[in-house]
This record gives C-alpha cells, structure tokens and sequence, in this order.
C-alpha cells in the first residue's frame, strides 16, 4: 500500500486553516477486514474462542476456514484495503489528487481535500460541508452490499500519526503581530517515551540526563580526547620540517549480529561504542518525530546515523548529549500559520 506522506498530512492543514475551512480526523473501523481477499487461496486455523458451538458438538479438533478477508498481517492485504477505500471514495464524488500524491483526494464539489494513511482519515475543507461528506462515506457493518467505509464519528483534529495537533483561532503571528490561526505540532509525549526507551536500554536513569542547551558537542575535542585524526591533533610543524610519516588508520571493528556485546579492542583498532547495538533504534525513533515537529534535532540526529557501521566511544558521548538535549526541549513546540 502506498499511505498518504508526512506533507500531505501538514497540506491539509495547511488548507484546513484558510478562513471558513476547519479540519476533521476519523479512523476506519478493523480496516482490512473491509476489503475482500483476492490473492492466492488461503486457509486460516482460528483460536478455539470464536468456534460456534456447532464445532464442538462436531468434535472439531484443528479446524480451517479459507481466508475470504483481507487479515491484518498477510502482506497482500494492504494493498487490497487501499484498492477497496478508493473505490468507495471514488464513488462517493472524490478523485484523485494528483499521480504522485498516493491516497491523497479532492472533492470538486465540496472544495475539501482528504488524505488516508492505512486507517487514518483526514479531512480538510469548508466546515459547513464537512458533516454531510462524512455521512455519505460511512457504510453499514451489517450491509456491506451497500457500500461505503466503517468508519468511526468524525472528530475535530487532535492526535494524529502521533503527534498531538492543536488549532488555535487568535494566534499572534511573531513578525507581524496580526492575529491569525495557527497549528500546534505538540510531540512531547512521543520524545518522552524515546527518552524513556534510551534510558532503559541504555540502563540509566532519567535523572541523570542533564539539562543543556543545544544537542551538539564540541567535536574537535572530542576527537582529540579519542586520538581520532590524522596525527592526533599534534600542532602543525614550522614550515620546511620535516613531516612524520602518516599513521595506518585505524578501523572499529563490528558486532556480528545485533545484540552482541562490543569485541574487544586490538592493537590498530579503535575500540567500538558501548551504545551501538541500541544506536540505529533510538536515532530512527528520533527520525520520525524531528521529520513531524522538531526540526532542530534534524542535523544532530543524521550526523550520528552515518556513523552507525564506524560507531565509536565518541559516538557514545554525541549520543549522550542528544538525548540529554531532547530530554531538556519536551517542551519545545513547532507553529505553522495562515
């Protein structure tokens, strides 16, 4: 399946915000369990909880059923549930965005857009026509014949894919002072939990997360505390010296697999990071949220994925400081206006 993009999703909030329009969120009920199951024949064992009795008093032992919905798990059934969802949204007076902006729909009539991210809903347009758009989609459980998406009440946008969004009528925009409406991007509660994952997978404890002001380190230093460089940083000879020969570069070695503990340091090597088999899960946690809220984590953040193969004790210290930093910013808010 091909779910709508990070700026799709800010689009329409960014549409949402024009006068007259509001926003609305809605997410389909058992979504893929709607759409009916079209690749290769397949049979499924159930859990004895939903047998009918009918089976017991048969003396069912391992019974199988083959398999006429989309389950959530078999690979097929993603793509199977955005074909169904189109279908009926086509039906219902939405087309297509564009090509190149997957489950994304406008709807001429209603002038409201609308995108769809697995079973996530989000709607963007004229408030006045909001209710009935969203009448018209909803199908019947029991009447599937009928047409249409199961899909619960609408509400007005609050946390969605995550993130905690926040519309406010009388903003004040800081360069101009004009009052506006505004979006809050809130993602404290999700880089909160990273922080308590770092912890626990690091086995620290929160408190010892200092308060700082920026994610970054001095690197110079670093380096020259980890002797990492060409000729360790010695001051630089008068000119017409004679230079030192160049020292063979040190390589780190590798874990073999995830979960293995840092090998051993030999003559030549550079000894690996404490923190590398926990590395790539927190700084792609990280990723996500800085992409949604936080791009002042953005450059931090990719600096330490490109050394994720190379991770270092110096690693280990960046590492430190970032989530140090992420801990000390929770608060920390990211505004867009119309």
């Amino acid at each position: 399946s091909c779910p709508a993009t990070m700026e799709a999703s800010k689009a329409a909030d960014t549409y949402g915000l024009l006068e007259g329009n509001s926003i609305e969120m809605a997410d389909a009920d058992q979504a893929y369990t709607q759409s009916a199951f079209r690749g290769t024949e397949t049979w499924v064992r159930l859990p004895i909880e939903p047998w009918p009795q009918a089976w017991k008093d048969k003396g069912f032992v391992d019974p199988v059923c083959r398999l006429t919905l989309s389950l959530y798990g078999h690979p097929e059934s993603g793509a199977y549930w955005e074909q169904h969802c189109e279908k009926e949204l086509l039906a219902k007076g939405w087309v297509p965005l564009a090509e190149e902006w997957r489950s994304c729909f406008w709807h001429p009539k209603a002038k409201a857009m609308m995108i769809v991210y697995v079973d996530d809903f989000k709607v963007a347009g004229p408030s006045g026509a909001l209710p009935q758009l969203g009448a018209e989609l909803q199908g019947d459980p029991e009447h599937p014949e009928r047409g249409g998406i199961n899909i619960g009440k609408p509400e007005p946008l609050g946390r969605f894919l995550g993130c905690d969004h926040k519309v406010h009528e009388h903003h004040k925009d800081p360069y101009t002072g004009a009052h506006v409406r505004a979006i809050e991007y809130d993602m404290e509660r999700f880089f909160s939990q990273a922080v308590d994952k770092y912890c626990d997978l690091a086995k620290i404890s929160r408190t010892s997360l200092q308060n700082v002001k920026t994610p970054f380190l001095d690197e110079d230093a670093l380096r020259r505390k980890y002797h990492i460089g060409t000729g360790g940083y010695e001051e630089p000879l008068p000119k017409g010296s004679p230079q030192p020969k160049a020292k063979a570069k040190a390589k780190a070695t590798m874990p073999t697999k995830d979960g293995d503990s840092p090998p051993p340091a030999e003559d030549g090597q550079v000894p690996w990071g404490e923190l590398q088999p926990l590395a790539a899960s927190i700084l792609m946690k990280l990723l996500y949220g800085a992409r949604y809220a936080r791009p002042d984590l953005l450059r931090a953040i990719t600096a330490l994925a490109r050394r994720i193969t190379k991770w270092r004790p110096m690693q280990d210290a960046q590492l430190h400081r970032l989530m140090c930093y992420v801990k000390s910013t929770l608060h920390y808010r990211h505004y867009g206006w119309v």
